[in-house]
């Protein structure tokens, strides 16, 4: 079987983010994290593992998941952390890329959100 190692940006690198990026990266692929915490992704450099500062940073991923927190507010989930890292991925990264690429959202949201 031929095996491509694969370029993957993770946003939102939190305990969900930081697990899924750290299992790509141990079968081999090239995985990246994103985060706006600074300190996260201070530890996760002093850890070994490559960071992006801006999300611009992330413009030669093929595979792009999205990790953020939906918090609860009075009965409903805020999705204004996905819109903002959608919003941020289109305008920046996306924008200008030529090839095929994935989005995952892997977060809290309702049926039909997407």
């Amino acid at each position: 079987m031929n095996k491509r190692i694969k370029k993957i940006g993770i946003i939102g690198s939190g305990v969900v983010g930081f697990a899924v990026g750290k299992a790509f990266s141990t079968i081999g692929n090239d995985v990246i994290f994103f985060d706006v915490v600074k300190t996260t992704l201070d530890r996760l450099e002093v850890e070994g593992y490559k960071v992006a500062r801006t999300i611009n940073e992330l413009k030669d991923n093929e595979i792009f998941f999205v990790m953020v927190p939906t918090p609860d507010k009075e009965g409903a989930i805020d999705l204004s952390y996905i819109e903002a890292s959608i919003s941020d991925l289109a305008r920046g990264v996306l924008r200008n890329k030529d090839s095929y690429f994935v989005v995952v959202i892997k977060s809290s949201i309702v049926p039909q959100t997407t």
